[in-house]
């Protein structure tokens, strides 16, 4: 599910000519990335059960947080 905001900051960033190229990787990436993450985080999961099995939780939280700097960045960022 894109968020329509997302779409309108990344249309603002990215060059005319590039822009079906960046739209379709992200229409990649929110296929693939759904199936990959369950995977890799039953995985995280699995290994870390005896020993701290909250830390599939700190490692998204982790991951999310660059995504989170990049859309703070689009935001700033001048019209």
């Amino acid at each position: 599910m894109r968020l329509t905001g997302s779409s309108f900051q990344i249309s603002k960033v990215v060059s005319n000519d590039d822009l079906g190229k960046v739209f379709s990787f992200v229409a990649t990436a929110e296929s693939l990335l759904p199936v990959l993450t369950t995977v890799l985080i039953s995985q995280i999961f699995n290994a870390f059960l005896n020993i701290y099995p909250g830390m599939p939780y700190i490692i998204l939280a982790v991951c999310l947080f660059l995504p989170f700097v990049v859309f703070t960045w689009m935001t700033c960022l001048p019209p």
